[in-house]
């Protein structure tokens, strides 16, 4: 069954083993490190901030801005980053490609550096192709609770536990708020790092958001399923 996205947000990251509190010690080095690897993704010298002053330890942070502010990256003494919203399906190509450089990049840049893991998080906003969204959803759900009243709609959350490289992972789905007479989807994974190479963990993570949607019978057809 089809899913046409129509709006998705998600947030890609690598948290460190252990918090690396040199990381910032030369940040013009950073910064040009990653700027000669986003460079070819539009990034300009106006979307790069250095915020080392405010906060705690854990506020401190440099951040990368591409496509108009629809994607950024943020680095941390403990973790990077990747943010994006209101993406669309044949955006997702292009952010795995930047999510590999973000957390590969990192360790080039200070080879001591590991993660103790990836995550994942991705909410999908979109319409169905091949049922009416009642009848989807209701295949999900066990049994009536009709003494609270009529059902007007229904909805599913799964979780589950360590498996293979994954440590846990999830799958909600539900009416979306955002788009009428549309379907909600987020899915959630959490991989364990020393499992995991950071040139390899975008694709395993896409590859994980395809096996999540196919197991409740979803295609999206930016992820080649």
């Amino acid at each position: 069954m089809k899913l046409n996205v129509v709006d998705a947000d998600l947030v890609f990251e690598g948290v460190f083993t252990r918090p690396e509190f040199a990381l910032f010690r030369d940040a013009s080095g950073l910064v040009g490190v990653y700027f000669d690897a986003l460079q070819k993704n539009g990034l300009r010298v106006q979307d790069i901030k250095i915020d080392l002053a405010s906060g705690t330890l854990a506020d401190s942070n440099i951040s990368f801005q591409l496509f108009n502010s629809q994607l950024g990256v943020y680095i941390r003494q403990d973790r990077v980053a990747v943010v994006c919203t209101h993406v669309r399906d044949d955006q997702i190509s292009v952010i795995g490609s930047v999510g590999t450089d973000v957390m590969s990049l990192i360790q080039s840049y200070r080879p001591g550096i590991t993660f103790g893991s990836y995550s994942l998080n991705i909410s999908l906003n979109g319409t169905l192709e091949g049922s009416a969204l009642s009848d989807y959803l209701s295949r999900f759900v066990v049994g009536e609770l009709s003494e609270l009243g009529p059902r007007s709609g229904s909805g599913a959350a799964f979780y589950f536990g360590s498996r293979e490289d994954r440590i846990s992972s999830s799958l909600v789905m539900d009416l979306s708020g955002a788009l009428a007479g549309g379907l909600f989807v987020r899915v959630n994974v959490v991989f364990d790092g020393r499992k995991l190479d950071s040139l390899a963990v975008a694709g395993r993570a896409v590859s994980f958001l395809r096996q999540a949607l196919a197991s409740v019978g979803l295609e999206v057809a930016a992820l080649g399923v």
